[in-house]
């Protein structure tokens, strides 16, 4: 994916948070504790996809704890920041570990499936536990500047490099004019 148009400048930071801890960038810590029953490591080896995509009009508390905005417009340079709850992440690992590694890819398009703009591998996420846990989710920010007022599609494709699985999401959003300010 390359970029197609100069105007559009895109950052996405992404955080994933398993029991209450975070994890940003390729960084890693521990979570949770106590080892998974043979049901929960079998559900993370099929089935690998995205639920609860959604923009959040702050940064959410925790697993479901998030505030859906009311309505994904947004101002040229405004950071859209979403929620997604990836399940059945292929998880590797036996005992009291385990590991997850996820890569991210960022596109906009127009809502006729032409790409405006993209990157391959623009994030890298990393978790080690005790368990793998099914109650992760992802937050993430996206500021786009320069993108001229209209509709658009953000999609946010998730990889797992080492079980080779892939998961993509994606979400409408409208970037608005601000209201002109009329001297009398």
């Amino acid at each position: 994916m390359r970029p197609r148009s100069p105007l559009v400048a895109l950052i996405v930071t992404c955080l994933a948070v398993l029991a209450g801890s975070t994890v940003a960038g390729a960084a890693t810590m521990s979570a949770g504790s106590g080892a998974p029953s043979p049901a929960a490591v079998a559900r993370t080896q099929v089935g690998f996809g995205v639920r609860n995509f959604v923009f959040i009009s702050r940064q959410a508390a925790g697993f479901r704890k998030y505030e859906t905005r009311n309505a994904p417009l947004f101002k040229a340079g405004e950071a859209m920041q979403f929620y997604a709850e990836p399940v059945n992440i292929g998880w590797s690992g036996k005992g009291r570990s385990y590991r997850f590694e996820m890569r991210i890819d960022v596109e906009i398009r127009t809502p006729e499936g032409q790409v405006i703009w993209g990157q391959r591998d623009y994030g890298h996420l990393a978790h080690n536990a005790a368990a793998a846990d099914p109650n992760t989710y992802i937050t993430g920010s996206v500021a786009v500047k320069g993108l001229p007022a209209g509709l658009y599609v953000l999609s946010v494709r998730f990889r797992d490099p080492k079980n080779n699985l892939t998961a993509e999401t994606e979400s409408g959003f409208g970037i608005v004019e601000e209201p002109r300010r009329i001297d009398a």
